[in-house]
C-alpha cells in the first residue's frame, strides 16, 4: 500500500481498485474483451492534501479519478471515503456523499450547461443538495463567484461569452460552492494559457489553503505538479509505476518511466542541459496487457525477470515507493541526466 507516515486524517484510501470497460461481449466468459482502466491501484489521501497523479494520455488519469467519483462504476476493489464504503452504498445515499466530493473538469466549455447562466449553474449544485432557501442558494453562489473575480458584469452571461479563464473558475465555484472535503482536478488547466492558468493554479492552492480542502490533481504537466501537489503518483497503463512525496520524486527518481517523463521537462538554466530520454517501441495495449512488468518492452534496465513477473511496489524509502526489479536488487537508478554545459 503506497502509504506514508502522516498525522493529517485520511479522507481517502483507495485499495486495488479496478476499472475494466468491455469491448467485446460474449455469453463465453473467455471470449469476453476487457480495456484495462484502471488495474489494481492503492492510493491514500489524507486532510488538506494535494496528491497528484501524471503520465502519458491513455494511462488512465482520468478513469482514475471519475471511478472514484463513482461517474463510473467499480469493477473490483474499495473506495473509503470519509469512514463510508462507496462501492457498498446505494445511488440515493452516494448523492448525498457527492456534496462533500466533488469534480473539476478539464473543458470548462463542455461541462458548463450552454442554456444557464454562470449563476444558474453554480446555484444549481446548491439546489441539488436542498441547502437552504432559494434565497440563499442564490446569495451564496453569488457571494463566491465575486470571490472568483467574477461580478455582476459575467455571472448573469452565457459560457459562450465568457473567456476560457472566467468559465474555469466558474466551473471551480460550482464545484466548492456545497463545501467539500474532497475535489478531483482533472487536467484543469491544460485548456488554458500559460498567463491564465497561473491564475487558476493559484486560486486552486489559495481554496486549499484557506478550507483545508483535499485535492487528486491529475496533469500531464510535470511543471504544475512539481508547483502545486505534496505526493505524486507516476501512472501507467492503469497501475501507479511509483508514488512519494514531491521532494523524493522530482529529485531522487527510481523507475525508468518516471526518469524518461522528467527528462521531458525543459531547464530553466541556459547553463545547464538536460539529456532527452526517448523511449523505444510501442505502448502495449490495454485491452491487451503484457504478462510481468507492463513496461517491459520500452525499458532499458529491463531483464528476462521482467518480462515474467510483475513487480509489486517495494519501499526506497520512508516516502517513498516504487514498482521496479532493479529497486529490489540494490540497482538504484541515479537520476543524473542534467549537466553543466562544456
Amino acid at each position: 500500500m503506497p502509504s506514508f507516515e502522516n498525522e493529517k486524517e485520511v479522507i481517502l484510501e483507495v485499495k486495488n481498485l479496478k476499472k475494466y470497460y468491455m469491448i467485446q461481449n460474449s455469453i463465453r466468459s473467455n471470449k469476453r474483451k476487457y480495456l484495462k482502466a484502471v488495474d489494481g491501484v492503492d492510493l491514500i489521501i489524507h486532510k488538506g492534501e494535494i496528491v497528484g497523479v501524471v503520465g502519458e494520455s491513455g494511462c488512465g488519469k482520468s478513469s482514475l479519478g471519475k471511478t472514484i467519483l463513482r461517474l463510473h462504476s467499480i469493477t473490483d476493489g474499495s473506495i473509503v471515503f470519509e469512514g463510508s464504503r462507496l462501492e457498498e452504498i446505494g445511488p440515493k445515499e452516494m448523492q448525498n456523499k457527492r456534496e462533500k466530493m466533488q469534480m473539476i473538469f478539464q473543458d470548462p466549455n463542455a461541462s458548463l450547461n450552454p442554456r444557464m447562466t454562470i449563476l444558474e449553474s453554480v446555484q444549481a449544485s446548491l439546489d441539488a443538495f436542498h441547502k437552504g432557501t432559494k434565497q440563499e442558494r442564490k446569495e451564496k453562489a453569488i457571494q463566491l463567484l465575486e470571490y472568483m473575480s467574477l461580478g455582476k458584469n459575467e455571472i448573469n452571461k452565457y459560457p459562450h461569452q465568457l473567456s476560457g479563464g472566467q468559465c474555469q473558475r466558474a466551473v471551480i465555484a460550482r464545484a466548492i460552492v456545497s463545501d467539500p472535503n474532497f475535489v478531483v482536478c482533472d487536467e484543469p488547466v491544460s485548456a488554458l494559457d500559460v498567463s491564465v492558468q497561473s491564475q487558476v493554479l493559484n486560486l486552486i492552492k489559495k481554496l486549499q489553503q484557506e478550507r483545508n480542502l483535499s485535492y487528486l490533481f491529475i496533469s500531464h504537466d510535470l511543471s504544475v505538479v512539481r508547483y502545486l501537489c505534496d505526493v505524486v503518483a507516476v501512472m501507467y497503463l492503469g497501475k501507479i509505476l511509483e508514488i512519494g512525496t514531491k521532494k523524493e520524486i522530482f529529485e531522487k527518481p527510481q523507475h525508468p518511466y518516471t526518469l524518461a517523463l522528467l527528462s521531458a521537462i525543459p531547464v530553466p538554466d541556459i547553463g545547464k542541459i538536460r539529456k532527452r530520454i526517448v523511449l523505444q517501441g510501442d505502448v502495449p495495449s490495454p485491452m491487451n496487457l503484457p504478462k510481468g512488468c507492463r513496461f517491459y518492452n520500452r525499458c532499458p534496465y529491463a531483464t528476462s525477470e521482467c518480462s515474467l513477473f510483475e513487480p509489486e511496489m517495494m519501499t526506497v524509502s520512508e516516502q517513498h515507493k516504487v514498482a521496479c526489479f532493479k529497486v529490489k536488487t540494490g540497482g538504484v537508478i541515479k537520476n543524473d541526466n542534467v549537466n553543466n554545459k562544456k
